[in-house]
């Protein structure tokens, strides 16, 4: 169970990653095509066993935490990796990065909203709501 949360929340800020790669797909070869997907699909993949190592060890409780640091975490990593592989572009790259954060950011309120409602405060719900609300 913990490896199927952590492999869904990895999923949903990979999203972001489609957005930051749309605007410079003109632009891209298919060299740095390559080596962009390589790094995404590494950043993810560690992103995922950081997740997955969270709830084994420190709990759920934990992972939500992480996960609002993780994000931006993630988001500034791809970034970079944008700035290096296509050059000369960095205000564009800052630019997706703000409105890619900016939109993870409000889809993440949307729980914290809907928590609020409801009796208690139970992580894996939370949890839950992040995951129900990215998929939509």
């Amino acid at each position: 169970m913990e490896i199927i949360c952590a492999l869904l929340l990895t999923l949903c800020v990979f999203g972001g990653v489609l957005l930051r790669y749309a605007p410079f797909v003109p632009v891209v070869t298919r060299r740095q095509k390559k080596t962009l997907w390589i790094c995404y699909t590494g950043l993810s993949v560690i992103n995922m066993v950081v997740l997955t190592a969270g709830v084994f060890a420190w709990g759920v409780e934990c992972v939500v935490m992480y996960l609002r640091f993780g994000m931006i975490l993630y988001a500034g990593l791809l970034t970079l990796v944008n700035i290096l592989v296509i050059s000369g572009k960095i205000r564009e790259h800052l630019f997706v990065f703000g409105v890619v954060t900016t939109c993870n950011y409000l889809l993440m309120s949307v729980p914290n909203y809907i928590i609020t409602f409801l009796p208690g405060y139970n992580p894996t719900v939370y949890m839950l709501l992040i995951l129900l609300v990215y998929s939509l």
